[in-house]
């Protein structure tokens, strides 16, 4: 077999593998499930959270030379980046497809539908759980949410960094 027809065959098993086993292996935690996840995060400082989401890079040395400066960020260099969302397990719980490297976690987060379905959708949208005011006494809040990094916006309200929830009164 030449190496063309290989790396044909390879990409074409990796196409069909994965749209075969994607929802099989990464999907959004529901049931008891989700609630085992929540209480793991609760008990870290971490009430309401579901999961820890961000963007990674990967360097594309073999990537078109046409597409070089549109795959190319902060990096200086070549990339892909990926999105995904994983639980206290290190379990990936959602993830986007590939993007060019000059994206970053603001625009790609517009198109992770995961994030508007952890928002919008039971049973995340309703998950309730409480926070301690400074007096003691306990607020209840409604909404899964997940703890991301600064390079995010505020504007999401499934997603917020650690600085963000505490200025929020939505997290640890």
């Amino acid at each position: 077999m030449s190496v063309a027809t290989a790396e044909k065959s390879f990409h074409h098993f990796c196409e069909k593998f994965s749209a075969a086993l994607w929802d099989t292996w990464v999907k959004l935690p529901v049931g008891d499930e989700l609630k085992e996840v929540e209480r793991v995060f609760r008990k870290s400082g971490y009430p309401g959270a579901i999961g820890s989401t961000d963007c990674t890079h990967f360097r594309w040395p073999g990537g078109p030379s046409s597409e070089a400066r549109m795959n190319t960020g902060k990096e200086g260099y070549p990339t892909v980046v990926v999105e995904a969302t994983c639980d206290h397990t290190g379990h990936i719980i959602a993830a986007t497809k590939s993007y060019p490297g000059s994206e970053n976690d603001k625009s790609i987060i517009q198109r992770d539908k995961s994030i508007w379905r952890i928002r919008d959708e039971e049973p995340w949208s309703s998950l309730k759980y409480k926070l301690y005011n400074a007096d003691g006494s306990e607020t209840e809040y409604k909404g899964a949410w997940l703890v991301v990094d600064g390079g995010y916006q505020k504007m999401y309200p499934a997603a917020y960094t650690t600085h963000q929830a505490s200025c929020h009164g939505r997290g640890a």
